[in-house]
């Protein structure tokens, strides 16, 4: 497993490997394969901050989706709730689940994501849902004025 980011004050296990800290062009270039973990906390007890993270990992995602790697959420975010709905990532009640969801998924489920996970990544290098929040304002803006 590879870890990216800034902050890294405590010893990995072994079978986990630091990659560093990029900028936001350079690090899509780093991530090509596997899975990305939006996950920053052990879930124990119900803190500021897990409330902060399940309603602010829209830029993690987005940088998943555009590197064509599968997310993986917490089933109750705001995030695990559209991956679910648009069956472009997994979801996880507790992080422990990590290791037996993912040997779970099939070939055929594997596929399907990446199927689903390519048709976001052309949405969101093309600016799919910017244009359309533009249009759906515009929509409502001419029926008031």
């Amino acid at each position: 497993m590879h870890i990216f980011g800034s902050n890294l004050d405590f010893t990995l296990p072994k079978n986990l490997e630091y990659m560093g800290q990029f900028d936001n062009d350079t690090l899509i270039s780093k991530l090509n394969t596997g899975y990305g973990l939006l996950w920053d906390s052990d879930g124990i007890g119900n803190t500021t901050f897990k409330t902060y993270e399940k309603y602010n990992w829209q830029y993690k995602l987005s940088l998943y989706l555009a590197s064509g790697i599968i997310p993986i959420a917490d089933t109750n975010s705001n995030v695990g709730t559209w991956l679910k709905n648009n069956n472009c990532g997994l979801t996880l009640g507790i992080l422990e689940e990590l290791d037996s969801t993912i040997i779970a998924i099939s070939k055929s489920q594997y596929e399907q994501l990446q199927d689903n996970i390519r048709i976001q990544q052309h949405r969101l290098r093309e600016g799919y849902y910017m244009k359309e929040l533009i249009s759906r304002i515009e929509y409502e803006l001419n029926k008031i004025f």
